[in-house]
């Protein structure tokens, strides 16, 4: 019987799609690796991926994934600027200047154990985009006068605080923009213009730091400047697979997994990388202008 047929294949049952949501999220602090051995400490480590095409710092030409996990609508992750809690005085967000390249430097050698090209440094001073989403985060032992600077301020000079008080650089944050896909129709691709992501290639915060929200603020920051400049839509990140407490304290500030690259750390144990993405929403954008406004 046809039609029989045909109302029972309409009547079958759906698969179920469960929704569960991570738990035990981790506290305010960043975790971080040491250089020469990755411990559960790390929040986003960029190296050059076996599987996929990289620019020369390492990082994807474009975020593909393998096998993204399938997952109903969700609500809008809460704005990061609505949640922040004031920095402490001492601590002072500053961009990224040939003064500061040295500590810029020594700061990831310490931190992440992967090494970093000398392109990789240059490119952040002498690329315009890249330098606007790059962020330092500097400790005084007496806060300065300017508690806080914004991403687009002039650049900060170590002449400008007292000389007994030389601050030092306890946090960072580099990113990068990438651009979508191309699609499969230039024509399409030509009339909707898609807006380029926000990828992290580093961030890191030193130790005894790692109480103040530091990294919580130089993701914000850099959100808002990547809004501002650039109207960016979504960030992204690659996180160790065994990085349990980086993965929570991403999915904490909004971000979801959007799927896994086997043997994307070559260098590492197991080798797989999660990528982890935050759409950017109407309150972020709202967010935003109250930040810069």
């Amino acid at each position: 019987m046809p039609q029989a047929s045909l109302l029972d294949w309409l009547q079958k049952p759906k698969a179920v799609i469960s929704d569960t949501q991570p738990t035990n999220p981790v506290s305010n602090q960043p975790f971080l690796a040491k250089r020469d051995a990755v411990s559960a400490y790390t929040p986003a480590l960029t190296t050059r991926p076996a599987s996929i095409p990289t620019r020369q710092d390492g990082t994807p030409a474009s975020l593909h994934v393998h096998s993204p996990p399938s997952e109903p609508p969700s609500t809008p992750p809460e704005p990061l600027f609505s949640s922040l809690r004031p920095l402490a005085p001492n601590i002072e967000l500053v961009p990224l200047t040939p003064a500061l390249l040295p500590a810029f430097r020594r700061l990831n050698s310490l931190m992440l154990p992967i090494p970093y090209p000398d392109s990789f440094y240059n490119e952040s001073l002498s690329d315009e985009a890249i330098s606007g989403i790059t962020l330092l985060a500097l400790w005084h032992a007496t806060p300065p006068t300017s508690i806080l600077q914004s991403v687009d301020s002039p650049a900060y000079s170590p002449i400008s605080v007292n000389a007994v008080d030389q601050p030092h650089l306890v946090a960072a944050i580099r990113c990068k923009l990438l651009s979508p896909p191309p699609t499969s129709s230039p024509l399409l691709h030509d009339a909707i213009s898609t807006p380029p992501t926000l990828y992290i290639s580093t961030l890191c915060v030193l130790p005894p730091y790692r109480r103040y929200g530091i990294a919580t603020h130089l993701l914000a920051h850099t959100t808002s400047a990547g809004i501002q400049a650039h109207n960016i839509d979504a960030v992204t990140a690659h996180v160790w697979e065994a990085n349990d407490d980086a993965l929570k304290w991403y999915t904490k500030r909004g971000f979801k997994e959007i799927g896994r690259e086997k043997g994307y750390y070559r260098k590492l144990r197991p080798t797989g990388a999660a990528l982890v993405r935050r759409s950017v929403g109407v309150m972020d954008r709202l967010g935003m202008e109250g930040m810069t406004g």
